[in-house]
C-alpha cells in the first residue's frame, strides 16, 4: 500500500471513530505520514455553540491575565523610590 492510501485510510478511520463517538465527525481530516511522525489536522470539528463557549472562555482568561499584569505593574511602581530605583534593603526604611 502506498503512502497516499495509508494517509487516506487513517483519515477515514479517525473521521469514523469521531463520528461514532461524538455523533458527528469533523468537516475534513488531513493526515500526513512522515516517519517517525503522523500529523492529523481537523477542520470544522466544533459546533457553533462550542466555538462560542471556547471564545468566551478565552476572552475571560485574557482579561484575567491583563488584570494580573496591571496589578503586578502597579505593585512594582509603588515600590520604587524617588528616582525610580528600588531600595536594596526594604527593611531599612531608606529609599535610594
Amino acid at each position: 500500500m502506498d503512502q497516499a492510501n495509508v494517509e487516506k485510510e487513517i483519515s477515514s478511520y479517525i473521521g469514523r471513530i469521531l463520528r461514532n463517538h461524538f455523533g458527528r465527525g469533523p468537516g475534513t481530516v488531513f493526515v500526513t505520514v512522515a516517519d517517525p511522525f503522523i500529523t492529523v489536522y481537523f477542520t470544522n470539528f466544533l459546533s457553533p455553540t462550542e466555538r462560542s463557549l471556547l471564545h468566551s472562555e478565552q476572552a475571560e482568561l485574557r482579561a484575567r491575565r491583563k488584570n494580573k499584569r496591571s496589578a503586578n505593574g502597579f505593585a512594582k511602581r509603588r515600590n520604587r523610590g524617588l528616582f525610580g530605583v528600588q531600595s536594596r534593603n526594604r527593611h531599612s526604611g531608606l529609599i535610594l
